[in-house]
């Protein structure tokens, strides 16, 4: 999607995206740089270095097993549970925005010229919609893989949900009715979201 920037934007599946980098690690740096079950648990540095202490995950030596790597620099990218961020500043708890989200994929016809993403409503009730796979578009045309999220702004959460984004909605009727009448002559979003193989809700969170 160019916006009249210098660069456009690319919308991608985050499976795909993985798949992408983990390829392109391989090519460049080999197979031996890449590392599967390696939970950040510690990190810091010393005149040495950088150094950052790892729990092994399915490993032969057992669950609870630690490795400790030295390096010159430790990048944290390991989300809002991460280790690498409390070992730079005291831990916080999550901060709740107010906003609840539903997300979820759905495969459907383009919408206006399938390279469109789109944002509709304010702040209170707002969705954003934008397909992710030419794939499925080269697999038939009248077909693309889209990925939606749907926002409301509430003041009523569970404290249970805070630090989860993987639940699936229980009631769906319920849980998109800010949205019915979000309905209009290239999308109709009550559809698109009931059409979705599985739609998914959490609260939009940050740390301070």
């Amino acid at each position: 999607m160019n916006a009249g920037y210098k660069w456009p934007q690319y919308s991608i599946h985050r499976g795909k995206l993985l798949s992408l980098l983990h390829n392109a690690v391989i090519e460049r740096l080999g197979k031996d740089r890449i590392h599967t079950g390696h939970k950040v648990i510690d990190c810091g540095s010393n005149d040495g270095g950088a150094w950052a202490k790892f729990e092994l995950r399915n490993n032969d030596v057992g669950s609870s097993a630690n490795k400790v790597v030295i390096a010159d620099v430790v990048v944290g990218c390991d989300g809002i549970h991460s280790k690498v961020r409390e070992a730079l500043v005291e831990p916080q708890p999550p901060r709740w925005t107010g906003i609840t989200m539903l997300r979820g994929l759905t495969k459907m016809k383009p919408f206006l010229d399938g390279r469109t993403m789109t944002i509709i409503g304010p702040v209170q009730r707002e969705v954003v919609v934008y397909p992710i796979s030419k794939e499925v578009e080269d697999e038939d045309p009248n077909e693309a893989l889209v990925n939606w999220v749907a926002l409301v702004k509430t003041e009523e959460y569970d404290l249970n949900m805070l630090e989860q984004w993987n639940v699936e909605v229980e009631d769906l009727d319920e849980a998109m009715k800010p949205f019915e009448d979000f309905k209009y002559d290239f999308l109709d979003v009550p559809t698109m979201i009931r059409s979705a193989e599985k739609v998914y809700q959490y609260p939009m969170i940050d740390r301070v």
